[in-house]
């Protein structure tokens, strides 16, 4: 054991002898943090510890693995790079590099992935705070298929996980496959449940080939509100589809409803639109079909 001054920094080295080489070196960095790798360096003018191959880093319920690392022990900043794969309690991140405080718990991945059951996230940057985690240029999806084979997914500019309360989104984009069919400029649901924000069924036919069926319920407010729906047919085309609620009194509803469809083999848009007059006592449809 080599000793420094007390608060510094101290190496511990193991080695099987002049003809083996060197199987791991520990350092604790101070009273919380561990660090331990093939090779450890500490720069003591510069209060700098740089560390390479297996590198693992501990700290209370933290634990970082990577290929190199750089953490300067004045700021308590560490730099990690190559095969990141950061955890604290039930969260995990893998990345490619990653900043982290080990004073604020603070830091931010770079092309990165991450799981908020039931969300399987990646993005370009994902920075995570006290309660909550920020992906930028996000994809988010609970399909656990490779990319190019998941049914559905959301892509959005930015994706913002509270911590056990709800994740809001900006400029949302949902895709069946490889088809854009909603956008939202601003989205939030509840992560208090594994309820999704979507009904997607997905099959085969004969007649419609492949297809992947989506809508989502939307709430203006008590007295207006309804569905959105986009529909995938790979023989068929895409459709796309409306129906609102209003309700006029306690006894009586107006409800819309449209649906559009261009056919993938001749090009021709086909539409579908109803009115619906409904209430206690009678009920008076109008209905048009334009191809």
């Amino acid at each position: 054991m080599i000793p420094f001054p007390k608060n510094t920094f101290w190496v511990l080295l193991v080695s099987l002898g002049a003809a083996s080489r060197a199987l791991a070196v520990s350092a604790p960095l101070d009273s919380s943090v561990h660090l331990q790798a093939d090779r450890i360096e500490y720069l003591r003018d510069q209060a700098l510890v740089t560390a390479k191959g297996r590198v693992h880093l501990t700290q209370d319920q933290i634990t970082l693995f990577c290929d190199s690392l750089r953490y300067d022990t004045a700021a308590k900043e560490v730099d990690a790079i190559g095969h990141v794969v950061f955890q604290n309690g039930t969260q995990e991140i893998d990345a490619d590099e990653m900043t982290f405080n080990t004073g604020t718990q603070e830091g931010k991945a770079v092309n990165a992935k991450t799981t908020v059951p039931p969300w399987i996230c990646t993005g370009a940057e994902i920075q995570f705070k006290d309660k909550k985690i920020v992906v930028k240029d996000a994809r988010a999806t609970s399909c656990d298929y490779a990319l190019d084979y998941d049914h559905y997914h959301l892509q959005a500019g930015t994706l913002t996980f509270y911590e056990g309360d709800y994740m809001t989104a900006e400029n949302l984009v949902l895709y069946i496959g490889k088809v854009p069919v909603f956008y939202f400029p601003f989205f939030a649901i509840s992560t208090k449940n594994t309820q999704f924000p979507f009904s997607i069924s997905v099959g085969n036919s004969g007649y419609l080939g492949n297809y992947a069926l989506v809508s989502t319920s939307y709430l203006i407010n008590p007295k207006s509100y309804g569905a959105l729906y986009a529909d995938y047919f790979s023989n068929t085309g895409i459709g796309l589809g409306l129906r609102h609620e209003i309700a006029l009194g306690d006894f009586s509803t107006l409800s819309l409803y449209g649906y559009r469809i261009q056919e993938k083999n001749t090009g021709n848009v086909r539409w579908e639109s109803r009115v619906r007059g409904r209430s206690e006592e009678h009920t008076s449809e109008l209905q048009s079909h334009h191809d």
